[in-house]
C-alpha cells in the first residue's frame, strides 16, 4: 500500500471488514454521473503497490477504464497484454438473455482482463461484438463470481456505474466486502449520497464510507458516513 497516495485511506478502511478469502472486493459508486468515480478508482489502483489487482468496469458496454489505460499505455509504456478470459475459476459475472427470455450460451466470454504494462494490475474489457443483436447482458445476483475473485487476486476494484444510470451496482453490492460512495461538491451531491446510502443499506451492502471529491484539482479523502 502506498501511504503517500490519498487513496490509501480507502484501502485501510477496507481492512476493517472481515476477510473472506485470499483477497478482498471493493466497489466504488456514485449517485450521479460525473462525480469522479472512475478517476477515484484509478487513484486507488495507484495506491495498491505490489498487490495483484483486478479492475472491473461494471459499465460493461462503455469500457471507459479499459480505454483510459489503453490511452495511457500508448503514451507511456509497453501497452496492455492480450486478453485473459474474464471467467474466474470458471465463474461468470453475467449471462446473455435472448429477446424471448432464454439464456444464450456463449462460444467465448465477451469479458476479459488485460495486464497493464508490467504491473500487477489487470483491467477488464467487454467485447460488445461478441453479443448477438437483440441480446442483453444480465449481471448475476449471486456470490459465485466474487468468491472466485477473492481466490484469484489480492484486490478486486469494481467501478460501478452511477445509480442514476444503472442499478447494476445494487445487484452486486451485497456480495462485495465493502462499498465506498463517491461524492462531488455539486449542489445535488449530498442529497444523492444520502439516497444512495439508503438504497445500499436496503440490500445489506457493507458501506465503508465516502470519498469526497471536493476541490479542483481533486482533493480526495475518506470520510465516515454520518447517520441521517
Amino acid at each position: 500500500m502506498d501511504g503517500s497516495n490519498p487513496m490509501s485511506g480507502v484501502l485501510r478502511a477496507l481492512t476493517r471488514f472481515p476477510r473472506k478469502g485470499r483477497g478482498r472486493v471493493l466497489m466504488l459508486i456514485s449517485a450521479h454521473r460525473e462525480e469522479g468515480t472512475s478517476s477515484v478508482v484509478r487513484a486507488v489502483c495507484d495506491a495498491t503497490g505490489a498487490a495483484t489487482t483486478l479492475l472491473l468496469d461494471l459499465d460493461l458496454l462503455r469500457n471507459a477504464q479499459f480505454k483510459a489505460y489503453q490511452d495511457q499505455s500508448l503514451r507511456d509504456g509497453p501497452g496492455l497484454s492480450t486478453a485473459v478470459d474474464g471467467r474466474l475459476k470458471g465463474a461468470r459475472l453475467y449471462r446473455l438473455m435472448t429477446p424471448d427470455g432464454r439464456v444464450r450460451m456463449e462460444e467465448r466470454s465477451a469479458l476479459s482482463y488485460h495486464r497493464v504494462g508490467r504491473s500487477k494490475l489487470f483491467v477488464s474489457s467487454f467485447d460488445a461484438h461478441a453479443v448477438a443483436e437483440g441480446d442483453r447482458t444480465q449481471i448475476l445476483a449471486n456470490a459465485t463470481y466474487w468468491d472466485a475473485a477473492r481466490q484469484s487476486c489480492d484486490l478486486m476494484l469494481v467501478d460501478a456505474p452511477a445509480l442514476e444510470r444503472s442499478r447494476a451496482g445494487l445487484t452486486i453490492a451485497p456480495h462485495v466486502d465493502a462499498v465506498a460512495l463517491v461524492v462531488s461538491g455539486a449542489d445535488k451531491a449530498a442529497a444523492g449520497a444520502i439516497g444512495l446510502k439508503n438504497e445500499l443499506e436496503a440490500v445489506n451492502a457493507p458501506i465503508a464510507g465516502l470519498v469526497y471529491t471536493r476541490a479542483d484539482p481533486m482533493a480526495l479523502t475518506l470520510e465516515r458516513l454520518l447517520p441521517v
